[in-house]
């Protein structure tokens, strides 16, 4: 089954800016909680470009997952798409889209995803999952609109 988490936020900020740093790879580990940390292991360019592959190891609590996606889409400053090809996820499709709106951007966060059948699938439930996803993406655009905030 698949299932789906959808965040948005808006952002006081210009759209081209907003982007941009949602799109700078080095970004990411910026964005997350502080029980979630995450090594960049490769990356093939500053900022994200379609095709580009992005290898990533996760601690999560005392899991060390291995995290491996492609940028699927990438349309400047409207939205980028990554896909898990390696992971723990049977699925994971991740959207970033980005729309100008009343004089800033509204961020949205949309992510489709399918638990695997292995030992994560056992050890986890779509509750866990779900409401593990729902605070991430809360604490990352929180962290996203300090350092934006920041920034101006």
């Amino acid at each position: 089954m698949i299932h789906l988490v959808e965040k948005s936020m808006f952002f006081p900020s210009p759209l081209e800016e907003v982007f941009a740093y949602h799109a700078t790879i080095e970004n990411i580990p910026r964005l997350m909680p502080d029980y979630l940390r995450i090594k960049i292991l490769k990356a093939p360019s500053e900022i994200l470009e379609l095709g580009d592959k992005i290898h990533l190891r996760v601690i999560l609590y005392a899991l060390r997952i291995n995290w491996e996606a492609t940028i699927t889409e990438c349309d400047k400053n409207v939205r980028f798409t990554d896909v898990l090809t390696k992971g723990p996820f049977a699925l994971w499709k991740h959207q970033h889209l980005f729309e100008d709106k009343n004089g800033g951007t509204l961020m949205t966060d949309r992510i489709e995803y399918k638990l695997c059948s292995g030992i994560f699938g056992l050890l986890t439930s779509n509750f866990f999952v779900r409401t593990e996803l729902e605070d991430i993406f809360s604490s990352r655009h929180q962290k996203a609109l300090q350092h934006l905030t920041v920034r101006e």
